[in-house]
């Protein structure tokens, strides 16, 4: 007789919200965005931009000045996952460690958790990964639903905020450079931040490291560096200014410099259109599991930005 599975949808009944948090809102560049949520279609990051003038000191009512309000569209796409597996083929590999199999009380123990969380994790690193790099223009599956970052700036933002590759310099020369680019608005907005992947990142604190620039211990950490929200990180010596790793740039050589009060992200989170399930399907006598939720990412000032790559 087989295992029967349909004992095991305990674990995502209870654990439903906090799983589609952790899909939605758990990769790593996420804990460093601003969060947008009831995003289900086109949705608006409405601006507000407050230009003052100084008048003379006279008597009578001199108006000067203007406030004006813009908007950027965070366009999201819907992401669903079908896909299963058949308890027979998790049998063979499982019997050892998580299968127990008692007559009359048949379980897979803790293997539906274990089942899950890995395919949660497996989805928030693809979707770090489509934040950078989205294209609804792409072939590729994994990051043709919305657009990413660097579509989105290199679209939108000013030529002169890109900057050309350097022949000969070094990762942290690049970031050097990149911070030195910066518009004051990015500065004066504060949070300021340098994202690369965690190749550059590991190139640049090598080449800190052995110029034996002076940091602080609880500047970079006894390992080099530290973590915010689990993101590794090195302050820019010199400066307030954080260099995070994040998956999602790896393989690029890509460097975003700005602040992180301009980026964000969009999902719904405020009805059941996002949903994580898991069940056993006695009709086609395989385990299933289905996600769904919504995606989308925007930058409010991309003029703020500045993107730069290392040659």
């Amino acid at each position: 007789m087989a295992v029967d599975l349909s004992g095991l949808t305990g674990y995502v009944d209870e654990n439903r919200l906090p799983l589609i948090k952790k899909v939605t809102l758990t990769a790593p560049s996420l804990k460093l965005f601003n969060i947008q949520t009831g995003v289900k279609q086109p949705t608006a990051i409405n601006i507000l931009t407050v230009d003052t003038t100084f008048g003379d000191c006279a008597c009578g009512w001199d108006p000067a000045g203007k406030q004006e309000l813009t908007q950027r569209m965070i366009n999201p796409g819907c992401i669903k996952i079908n896909d299963s597996i058949c308890d027979l083929d998790m049998l063979k590999f499982w019997t050892g460690y998580h299968v127990r199999v008692a007559a009359g009380k048949e379980s897979l123990g803790t293997f539906e958790a274990d089942f899950v969380e890995g395919i949660v994790g497996d989805v928030v690193r693809k979707l770090d990964i489509a934040l950078y790099k989205g294209d609804t223009d792409s072939s590729d599956p994994n990051l043709n639903k919305f657009d990413g970052l660097l579509k989105i700036l290199r679209a939108d933002m000013p030529a002169s905020n890109i900057l050309a590759p350097v022949s000969g310099e070094s990762a942290y020369e690049a970031l050097l450079r990149v911070h030195a680019a910066l518009p004051g608005e990015a500065l004066r907005r504060g949070n300021v931040a340098i994202l690369v992947g965690s190749d550059v990142f590991r190139k640049a604190l090598a080449e800190l490291t052995a110029i034996t620039l002076a940091c602080k211990p609880e500047t970079i950490g006894e390992d080099g560096n530290s973590k915010q929200n689990g993101v590794d990180f090195f302050y820019l010596p010199g400066s307030k200014t954080r260099v995070f790793a994040v998956e999602g740039l790896d393989g690029t050589n890509q460097v975003l410099a700005g602040s992180l009060e301009n980026f964000f992200y969009g999902t719904d989170l405020e009805n059941d259109y996002e949903a994580i399930d898991f069940w056993y399907s006695k009709d086609n006598q395989e385990w299933r599991y289905a996600i769904k939720f919504i995606s989308g990412v925007q930058v409010a000032f991309p003029d703020e930005i500045i993107l730069s790559s290392i040659a």
